[in-house]
């Protein structure tokens, strides 16, 4: 950036449009078409585009005169968007154009910097795909838009490679999972990520990601491996040496590489069965653990290499925690015995010796590998949940932690799931005080604004809700865009604050970095329900649920919420019914069910038992803006209506 760039007006087009003027405020422009507007002038040679062009662009399905007519409006309302910063405009008979000298645009920068191999500087100003969630009907500006965002796609692919180069350790693992998910069918990035993970001592997550690679390949375009990466991972194969005991201390700092963590390690399972030949199943089963929690970007996960050196040493667990600088310990067994098998875990704190949590898993063994799959997904689905609680509970034992960014992370997490919300906002915003580029602090914030539409313990306005919760989500992704809980809270705030489109493109991610994950599980289930696929999200929620029925009260509420859309009122009502002193919100809930089932006294009298200060209306627009279809919203409004509720 220049100096003059400081006196300038800032488009920024990567990651979604932004107007801003110099004092850095952010304009707000009004309409679809103006934004497109500002786009296809931004991204024209010299910033300068004739009329025609763009009336094309926008208005093709138009006569010649109803386009220019409407292109008029539409430059109108610009600038009166603009307001005192029209000038940027230049308007003339047959041309539009902005200014140059006056505007920058960090998509033309971008170009720039990337085409003379700056990747660094371009990757400071990529914050996502070119013009992110905007959308306009006309099928020119569409084809228009998709090939512009391919340009800068093929561009941002190429800039993250550069710099890969550069980078090691963690950073480059980062970087790496950055650029797969630019194009996660691209076979070459599928290798930088095995090549990072692997120089990283990761090579049980370098041989899962070659395993995924195929997966996908496999599933969506019917074809294997190149012979590139299938001899990357045989190579990797052969170089595999035991880790001596004396240099365990070393790799596992290592792997916790100084950040602020906390470590797991897996202990491979004992086998009771009696038959050595099975230890297969056992070992699969920890080492699968290992690959899905590595996943999750809070832990730091111990590998096999690692804890196998206590596999006949598991007592001694103040070695473990002196040479590993382990937190927790998971351990578990093995037992077959004719056509069934049954798997025991346990979690353990390693610095008391407390069982933390642990399971029982019995599955008749009719396919080895469905099994083994199907015993992982349960205790991920636990494990992660039940984690971060004794996390929280630990380091408030530890007087050195008690006051860093990670701490203040996990008791708002605490907070939150005890119903605590203003101390929930309190800690998440302590943390990014302590550390302002703590990414999940930041998506917790928009999170809680988001579920402040319903729970409405704010004094804000809905706008200015929305408003806080998306520029907290935004900056959150422009931090990491690959961290799981991440990705998962951004789709859950972006589709209370009605971008639903946005939702599923984060939810989607989030499933492909942490499939098993309950809360996921959850998030996907009702971003399917509220984009129209209500069957589909109802079993996804059940199925979560079943897994860790311990989830917060909220994932009832999802439930209840995508069986109202499948029109299962009693199901609906039956999702809430095991939460003991419900807050007015879910009695709500309750009474839009029973006045669908005919019961609409009943319905009325509990809405009109609605504390002083909670709106009604609000909280069925709330319900409304979640839908991606004006049916879907529609249902829900009128739901509302015969429970009273005017809206």
């Amino acid at each position: 950036m220049t100096a003059n760039d400081h006196q300038m007006m800032s488009i920024q087009l990567l990651g979604g449009l932004k107007v801003k003027v110099p004092d850095g405020r952010v304009l707000d422009i009004s309409g679809r078409k103006s934004k497109a507007l500002i786009a296809i002038l931004a991204l024209s040679p010299g910033m300068s585009e004739n009329r025609e062009r763009i009336a094309n662009l926008l208005w093709s399905n138009r006569g010649d005169e109803q386009a220019r007519s409407s292109l008029r409006q539409a430059l109108a309302s610009l600038k009166r968007d603009l307001g005192s910063n029209c000038g940027i405009l230049d308007v003339e008979r047959d041309r539009i154009s902005l200014i140059p000298t006056l505007v920058s645009v960090d998509a033309v920068r971008f170009h720039e910097l990337a085409t003379a191999e700056k990747a660094e500087g371009a990757l400071d100003l990529y914050e996502g795909p070119l013009l992110e969630g905007l959308s306009v009907s006309d099928q020119s500006f569409e084809d228009w838009l998709s090939r512009e965002r391919q340009r800068f796609n093929d561009l941002a692919i190429e800039v993250h490679e550069m710099r890969a180069r550069d980078l090691n350790g963690r950073e480059r693992i980062k970087l790496a999972r950055q650029l797969l998910e630019l194009d996660p069918l691209r076979e070459a990035s599928h290798r930088i990520l095995i090549e990072a993970l692997a120089v990283a001592g990761e090579r049980d997550q370098a041989f899962r990601q070659y395993e995924i690679c195929r997966e996908i390949l496999e599933r969506e375009l019917g074809v294997k491996p190149a012979t590139e990466t299938r001899e990357q991972i045989e190579q990797l194969s052969k170089e595999e040496d035991p880790v001596p005991d004396t240099v365990a201390e070393a790799l596992a700092k290592q792997v916790r590489n100084g950040t602020d963590r906390t470590t797991v390690a897996v202990l491979p399972f004992t086998n009771l069965s009696g038959d050595d030949r099975q230890d297969y199943l056992a070992d699969g089963i920890a080492e699968d653990l290992i690959t899905e929690l590595a996943r999750y970007r809070h832990l730091a996960v111990i590998g096999n290499k690692l804890s196998s050196l206590y596999k006949d040493r598991r007592s001694d667990l103040h070695g473990m925690r002196q040479k590993l600088g382990i937190d927790f310990l998971i351990d578990g067994s093995v037992r077959l015995g004719g056509t069934r098998v049954r798997v025991v875990e346990k979690l353990i704190d390693v610095e008391t010796g407390t069982h933390v949590w642990g399971d029982r898993f019995d599955r008749e063994m009719l396919d080895v590998f469905q099994v083994q799959d199907e015993i992982v997904e349960a205790v991920i689905a636990r494990l992660a949940f039940n984690l971060d609680d004794a996390a929280q509970k630990q380091r408030q034992r530890d007087p050195i932690s008690s006051a860093n960014a990670y701490t203040a992370f996990l008791k708002a997490r605490a907070h939150w799931r005890s119903g605590k919300e203003s101390l929930a906002l309190q800690c998440a915003e302590q943390a990014i005080e302590l550390d302002p580029r703590y990414g999940r602090a930041h998506a917790y914030i928009a999170y809680f604004y988001a579920f402040s539409l319903f729970s409405q313990w704010t004094n804000l306005g809905e706008q200015e809700i929305i408003a806080r919760c998306v520029s907290a989500i935004e900056k959150a992704l422009s931090i990491d865009r690959t961290d799981p809980f991440i990705l998962q809270r951004a789709a859950l705030s972006y589709l209370m604050a009605g971008q639903s489109h946005n939702a599923v493109r984060c939810v989607e991610a989030a499933a492909i970095h942490s499939a098993c994950d309950s809360e996921i599980l959850v998030t996907r289930g009702l971003v399917l329900a509220c984009t129209g696929h209500h069957e589909e999200g109802v079993e996804l929620l059940e199925r979560a649920l079943e897994l860790e029925p311990q989830l917060a009260p909220g994932c009832s509420c999802a439930l209840s919420e995508g069986r109202h859309m499948c029109r299962d009122y009693k199901g609906a009502m039956a999702a809430l019914s095991h939460i003991v002193d419900p807050p007015f919100y879910l009695r709500l809930m309750e009474a839009i069910n029973l006045a669908r089932l005919g019961q609409e006294e009943k319905a009325k009298r509990i809405a009109s038992e609605a504390p002083i200060g909670f709106d009604t209306a609000q909280f069925a627009r709330s319900e409304a803006r979640m839908c991606a279809s004006p049916e879907d919203a529609e249902h829900w409004l009128e739901s509302f209506r015969l429970a009273g509720v005017d809206v």
